[in-house]
């Protein structure tokens, strides 16, 4: 790779060293029809290459262009572009008019490709850099909720840092359903990883505290747009991460001459219940309406008089709370869940620095986010420092690089299937025991013990306080982007990038503890997860005009990736020293670790027809080699087809549009597929592991011996993809000069070939085969609509709204089996 990375950056320096002799200066000014004035920012290109400025604050320009340029053209977001002539003009003054349609509005598509919106034939949706920052969320996630049709975004709590879960038209699969995240031609990691031990026989997601998806490291001030990319024929492009759809950020960068800009925004925002459970407030514990156990008032467990936990001070008690009313015990009702609450915040810093000249540009971006929670001793802080830059090399190559580093990470509380959960002591102490004091104590006994009602549950102020777990990110993300302009109806595009992050962790669970049996001595456990992705993509792009109606574009090319993702877990338990965290201090040691390698690489078309910018027709292919499949099938090819009808540019139409200003009729038909997990099929020695759903279960090491079997699982190396594929129909419509527009999509998309673990004899030795047996189903419409009421130069008020639909069902699972077990637990849910 340092050979690769010397190379290319001795190329370029020969490169930057060929100066021609033979290049002119040209200016002109940029004004606006609508009021003769100037447009500042607007983008002055020479068509065929990567040189340009932009317009100053008057609108004035400045550019040299090489000796064979035949001509220039000159665009402003929310204007129709304009092209001059070198050849001929003389004078290099332009008037740009509005474009209220913006028909050739241009979408960043899959791989990074730019395309004309009205050429798709399947639906994207596009959200801007300003609708994410103004939502004011510290994940980026949560900004998409409820701006895309067909886009469910679900947030897993209140708490700071905590995951939100992002899914696209449905459920595809057993295994992963989230789609693939891209920042600026890079794929991304955006999992969300528990840390959970081998020995842990359950979901690890269920229990502990809220861990972070990675795309919280992205800082939201940063994105210039958001495309979404829903079915298989838009997202096919990214082959097998792109199976469950893919979100593509653009970040915001500089333009070529542009006058330096600073820019500097805070924002303070408050967090606080609006709503609290029903609970009953009337009647202290107790059953039938007296108190159990004699005088008993209240249950207090905790150590007595003696320090000893169990004995002296511990009474008596209930948790039903039927007992004789609070009034008539002398005491009074106690809030709880209001009293633990507390107001929350974020306070937000982003700083930004941008200017560029004929032949250079950057942006540098720093921001800084802190959060603290409604749950006490909970808090997350962010750091990001993101670099931009472009620089046009020579008048046939051009250079964009990119950069960001994040440092995140905080505390957070325990919660979930969780006995040291903050909610489990909350909601069941009763509303005659206030949780802040314990007879004549406060929560904590001076023992370091807990007071608390339930000795079942740990009491919320000591949970928060002694049940600690801190984290710590540190991410890299980073490409660069070469293209290559050797005529001006060719193009080729090189772009490596890589994205890596470490991250650290560490748990505590106090002396006393009772989020299990094995965690009462008290438990330590240390977590390091480490991940590097490392991606390339080589195209060629080639655009020609056939005759004066019709035109094609070419891209061809292949892209390589791969992944690397390990995972050194460690675990001590009964600490001899209270207050001492560390695995020096426990009597009880465990340690397991992962690595995980994969690679893809494949070799994809996209062929683009267009007539007459009316009709337009894409045809596409992928073949794809993954390393996670057996050596009996290893590569597979997913196709597929789009058109689009802009029926509002035939002729015979003219009459009506003053009304329907424009009208387009898409319909796409594609393949995705879905590969399986790393080493899938290949059969591995794994340790035992055995539970009955209600205990932590039973596995080496044991009584000191440890070992090692064949798996339960059969792995199979005739695996294949899942695939999935139907047709997709549409209809966009813009009325009024787009006062109102309307998007309707309807989709029928089947996989097959689920994978799924179909249960085998238990006389083979093992319980389960992986193979390829479901099938899903998910039907649905979408519809997305936009409506201006009022629209002036100053004021323009938008209302948006979204409805979708979506319906799935699993059509079948393996031959003879009508359920398949997807978690083990209480109920073994199918």
């Amino acid at each position: 790779m340092r050979k690769v990375i010397t190379l290319i950056a001795v190329l370029l320096a020969f490169i930057s060293l060929q100066v021609s002799a033979q290049d002119r200066q040209i200016s002109g000014k940029v004004t606006s029809k609508s009021d003769n004035l100037g447009i500042p920012g607007a983008t002055v290109i020479v068509v065929g290459t990567t040189i340009g400025t932009t317009t100053d604050v008057d609108g004035n320009y400045h550019l040299t262009v090489p000796a064979k340029a035949k001509s220039i053209q000159i665009s402003n977001l929310g204007m129709k572009s304009y092209t001059i002539d070198l050849t001929e003009a003389k004078n290099f003054d332009v008037v740009l008019v509005e474009d209220v349609l913006q028909l050739n509005q241009v979408v960043v598509t899959a791989l990074g490709i730019e395309k004309e919106q009205r050429s798709l034939g399947y639906v994207t949706s596009k959200v801007s850099g300003d609708q994410i920052s103004n939502a004011h969320e510290v994940n980026v996630v949560n900004s998409l909720s409820g701006k895309v049709a067909g886009v469910q975004v679900v947030s897993s709590a209140g708490t700071p840092g905590a995951s939100a879960k992002i899914n696209i038209r449905g459920i595809r699969s057993f295994t992963d359903n989230s789609p693939l995240f891209v920042v600026d031609g890079v794929p991304i990691d955006n999992s969300t990883v528990a840390s959970t031990s081998k020995d842990y026989p359950f979901n690890g997601n269920l229990e502990e505290v809220n861990y972070s998806n990675r795309a919280i490291d992205i800082n939201p001030d940063d994105i210039e747009s958001i495309t979404v990319l829903k079915g298989s024929a838009a997202a096919m492009q990214y082959g097998e991460r792109g199976s469950n759809g893919a979100i593509i950020i653009t970040t915001k960068r500089a333009k070529y001459g542009q006058k330096t800009q600073v820019s500097f925004s805070s924002s303070y925002q408050f967090d606080d219940i609006n709503k609290t459970p029903d609970l009953q407030s009337t009647y202290a514990q107790g059953s039938g309406g007296g108190i159990l156990g004699g005088n008993a008032v209240y249950n207090t467990t905790g150590p007595g008089a003696d320090g000893i936990w169990g004995t002296g001070d511990d009474k008596n008690g209930t948790a039903n709370s039927w007992g004789p009313s609070i009034s008539s015990l002398g005491l009074s009702s106690v809030d709880n869940v209001k009293n633990f609450f507390q107001t929350g915040s974020t306070f937000t810093n982003n700083f930004s620095i941008s200017s560029g000249s004929e032949k250079n540009a950057y942006r540098l971006s720093l921001s800084q986010s802190n959060q603290t929670g409604i749950v006490p001793n909970t808090e997350f802080k962010r750091f990001n420092v993101r670099l931009t830059a472009q620089s046009q090399l020579s008048s046939k190559i051009s250079m964009a690089t990119t950069a960001s580093l994040s440092e995140d990470g905080g505390s957070r509380a325990q919660n979930g299937s969780n006995l040291s959960g903050v909610m489990l002591g909350l909601l069941r102490a009763p509303a005659s025991y206030d949780l802040r004091t314990g007879e004549s104590q406060n929560w904590e006994h001076f023992t370091g013990y807990q007071w608390n009602y339930n000795r079942a549950y740990d009491n919320p102020y000591w949970s928060v306080n002694n049940n600690t777990f801190n984290d710590h990110t540190t991410r890299l993300i980073a490409n660069v982007a070469l293209n290559y302009y050797p005529v001006d109806w060719f193009k080729v595009t090189f772009r490596p990038g890589i994205d890596t992050y470490n991250d650290d962790r560490k748990g505590i669970y106090a002396i006393g503890a009772n989020n299990s049996s094995q965690t009462l001595g008290g438990q330590i456990s240390l977590d390091g997860i480490y991940h590097q992705e490392i991606s390339s993509d080589l195209f060629a792009t080639v655009t020609k005009k056939i005759n004066s109606k019709i035109s094609s574009t070419l891209n061809i090319g292949g892209n390589a990736s791969q992944r690397i993702d390990n995972n050194q877990f460690s675990r001590g338990r009964s600490l001899a020293i209270p207050n001492f965290y560390n695995l020096g201090n426990a009597a009880d040691l465990y340690a397991d670790e992962s690595k995980v390698r994969t690679r893809n690489d494949a070799l994809f078309a996209d062929l683009n027809f267009d007539y007459n910018s009316t009709l337009f027709l894409n045809v596409s292919g992928r073949q794809e080699w993954t390393s996670t499949f057996g050596i009996n099938k290893r590569t597979f090819f997913y196709p597929g087809v789009n058109a689009s009808f802009v029926f509002t540019e035939l002729s015979a139409l003219n009459g009506i549009n003053k009304v329907l200003s424009f009208g387009k009729i898409r319909v796409a038909y594609a393949t995705s597929g879905h590969s399986p997990g790393a080493y899938s099929s290949i059969n591995t020695y794994t340790k035992p592991f055995f539970t009955d759903g209600f205990t932590n279960g039973f596995g080496f090491p044991y009584n000191g011996a440890n070992g090692y079997g064949i798996s339960s699982v059969i792995k199979n190396p005739n695996l294949e993809p899942e695939i999935t594929k139907g047709p997709e129909f549409g209809l966009d419509l813009k009325l009024f000069n787009d006062r109102a527009n309307i998007s309707f999509t309807y989709y029928d998309a089947i996989t097959t070939n689920v994978l799924l673990n179909r249960p085998v004899p238990f006389s083979t030795g093992h319980s389960t085969i992986l193979d390829n047996q479901g099938e899903f189903e998910n039907k649905g419409i979408e519809i997305e609509l936009g409506f201006t009421p009022i629209k002036t130069k100053v004021f323009e008020w938008k209302i948006e709204g979204n409805f979708a639909k979506n319906k799935n069902v699993v059509n079948k699972l393996a031959p003879g089996i009508d359920q398949a077990e997807i978690e083990v637990g209480f109920g073994d849910p199918g």
